[in-house]
């Protein structure tokens, strides 16, 4: 069982005389998902990035305002259940007082690999996540959405990496029969480790449009370069 996730671009309206900056910063956004996941076969997907004034109806009426962000992550085949067991979690811990984002990095955080670390410190929002048929979607509110490049970089790393957690492990779950005693441990651990792993990636993608592959910079990204690594302390000469 494998996922892919795959970027949808949706363009600014040609002739919108004035478009609010929360649409603005979301299609800059969703430009740098086009084409971003891990490769795959057996679940196509999708992730959508938009306005809500500019979102189809089902998912334009999970907001109040038009100029409210909707992000959705869809795939073409998942079971309900486990998908809303995940996002019930994150509903009790907004009940307890927690922010969404919060929430989120704390999720990430449990998990993180340490290819780049702190990929979500600094970024704040509070919004609402829920079930839709087929996968998740979020609703971030106009006034909560960041006014830089910074903000939006750190909210895409949050936010996908949240909705891979959750629908890999909701797709896990689904693989297992009912009640199978390895299932929830085995499907958390996965869920985890693919959404740590795809926040942080993300995080140099969604900043310069490059995968980490493409070395961003010597330091951070050694295992990327093709410069050898200095030798370690044990194996040079003392002089």
């Amino acid at each position: 069982m494998t996922l892919v996730l795959a970027g949808a671009v949706t363009p600014a309206q040609a002739g919108a005389p004035l478009r609010p900056s929360s649409c603005e910063g979301a299609d800059r956004a969703a430009a740098r998902l086009g084409g971003i996941g891990p490769a795959g076969v057996g679940q196509a997907s999708a992730i959508r990035l938009m306005c809500a004034g500019e979102a189809p109806a089902r998912l334009a009426a999970l907001a109040e305002d038009a100029d409210d962000v909707v992000m959705s992550f869809e795939v073409s085949q998942v079971d309900r259940g486990p998908l809303q067991a995940e996002v019930d979690k994150i509903h009790r811990a907004q009940a307890t007082g927690q922010s969404l984002s919060d929430h989120m990095i704390t999720l990430l955080k449990s998990y993180e690999v340490g290819v780049y670390p702190d990929a979500w410190e600094g970024v704040g929002f509070e919004g609402s996540i829920q079930v839709i048929d087929t996968g998740v979607a979020i609703v971030i509110p106009a006034d909560q959405v960041g006014p830089n490049a910074n903000w939006w970089q750190k909210f895409l790393s949050a936010t996908v990496g949240t909705g891979a957690m959750i629908l890999t492990s909701a797709l896990c779950l689904g693989a297992f029969n009912v009640g199978a005693p390895a299932a929830a441990p085995f499907c958390g651990a996965l869920g985890g480790f693919v959404g740590g792993m795809i926040g942080e990636l993300l995080t140099p993608i969604s900043t310069t449009g490059r995968s980490p592959t493409r070395r961003s910079g010597r330091r951070r990204w050694r295992w990327a370069s093709t410069e050898p690594s200095p030798a370690p302390c044990w194996a040079r000469r003392s002089r």
